[in-house]
């Protein structure tokens, strides 16, 4: 696999953020996966393809990929309300009340201006309604990801690649 330039990467970021904002949500998740195949160590640009797919996974409706991606984001320097407020709003979409409560009050303080501590007491009074297949189907999910991400770093560092 051949190294992409910074430019390639970039690019890949905002074409993923055009079909975004034209509405084109499958055209985004495939730039995006494009740009997460290139062997690139930016982690900066990482986070940012892991927040647009997830975003526009959440858009589609496959609220367990994206709350997958997300929390990858999440992960990833540097830390940004945005990728913690589009993971709650997965978590509210498939009635994860709690986890939507936690990242709710997480944006406000990571200084999101879409959040607001009305917004945080509201959820706090909401019935909590949580389908078990949804958040078993997310579990699996981050497991799988946080697994197949350390057996990445593990090859990587032994001089393996994947």
């Amino acid at each position: 696999m051949t190294r992409p330039t910074q430019s390639e990467q970039a690019t890949a970021v905002q074409r993923a953020r055009a079909a975004a904002a034209a509405m084109k949500f499958h055209k985004a998740v495939a730039l995006c996966d494009k740009g997460l195949h290139m062997d690139e160590d930016d982690a900066f640009v990482r986070h940012r393809l892991y927040n647009k797919r997830g975003a526009a996974n959440n858009r589609l409706g496959q609220h367990t990929l994206a709350i997958a991606d997300l929390s990858m984001a999440i992960r990833m320097p540097p830390s940004s309300w945005l990728s913690v407020y589009n993971r709650h709003s997965a978590y509210r979409s498939i009635g994860a009340t709690k986890e939507a409560l936690q990242d709710a009050e997480l944006t406000l303080q990571l200084g999101c201006p879409d959040v607001s501590w009305d917004d945080v007491d509201k959820l706090r009074r909401e019935e909590p309604w949580i389908d078990p297949a949804r958040v078993l189907g997310v579990a699996y999910v981050l497991a799988n990801s946080a697994s197949m991400q350390q057996n990445k770093l593990l090859g990587d560092s032994h001089g393996l690649s994947t």
